[in-house]
């Protein structure tokens, strides 16, 4: 799990989600494997979180 923040998350995970897609990391294609949720406040629990990628 890796957590970022941003001052405006709907813009940014867009590129991030984008770079799933289009880039690997480490040899790992992660477009088939990761998720991306989408929280409002700091320390959410996973079932407040929003899921973004994929949908």
């Amino acid at each position: 799990m890796i957590w970022l923040e941003t001052a405006d998350a709907e813009n940014s995970i867009k590129d991030i989600a984008e770079l799933l897609k289009t880039e690997k990391f480490l040899d790992n294609d992660l477009s088939k494997t990761a998720d991306i949720y989408i929280s409002e406040t700091e320390c959410a629990e996973i079932e407040n979180f929003r899921k973004f990628y994929p949908l």
